[in-house]
Parts: C-alpha cells; structure tokens; sequence
C-alpha cells in the first residue's frame, strides 16, 4: 500500500501535493529536473517526513510527463481510486483529465 496523499491543489500552473498535514521546522530539497521547471520536496524537520511536493510549471512538465525523469521517485503513492502509483502516474492521469 502507497503512502497517502491527503491532497493535491494545482493553481494556474503551480501545484502542490500534500503528503502530511504537520508543518513543524520544514526542511525544503530541490528535485533537479532536466526539463527546465522546478520540483520542491518539503520535509518536516524533526521527523524528516515528507510533507508537501510543489511543482512550480506544471505545463513543462505535461510537455514530458511520459519520461520517468520528470519528477521525483518518492515511493508508492495512493490519492483516491489510484492506489500504489509513482508521483508520475498519479499527475500523468491528472493532467490527461484536465485535458478532456
């Protein structure tokens, strides 16, 4: 079973995925995509939980959604019906749905 998502905003072209609802101390890494958008993980600090992903260009990374290096490999995730997906598929399927 994947680790759940609690909930994903997107807002214009930003996006955030919250993992964890505890905000103490957040420590933030950046996920060096080669695709020219950025991808920031934030961790809580005393646990080193992570807590939220925002992805800051979220029509770059349609552009390449079908390559395995376009976002971070953070584990099995589970948001609503999708359970044990990659970050990947979980936004690969969001953004084939907002196409529609």
């Amino acid at each position: 079973m994947g680790k759940p998502i609690n909930y994903i905003v997107i807002d214009g072209n930003v996006s955030n995925c919250h993992l964890n609802n505890v905000y103490k101390g957040l420590e933030t890494d950046g996920y060096e995509a080669p695709y020219g958008y950025d991808v920031l993980m934030h961790y809580n600090g005393s646990s080193n939980e992570l807590c939220c992903i925002e992805i800051l260009d979220l029509d770059l990374v349609a552009k390449v959604i079908d390559n395995e290096d376009c976002l971070p490999d953070v584990g099995l995730l589970d948001y609503g019906d999708m359970k044990d997906r990659t970050l990947r598929e979980i936004y690969k399927s969001l953004i084939e749905t907002n196409k529609k």
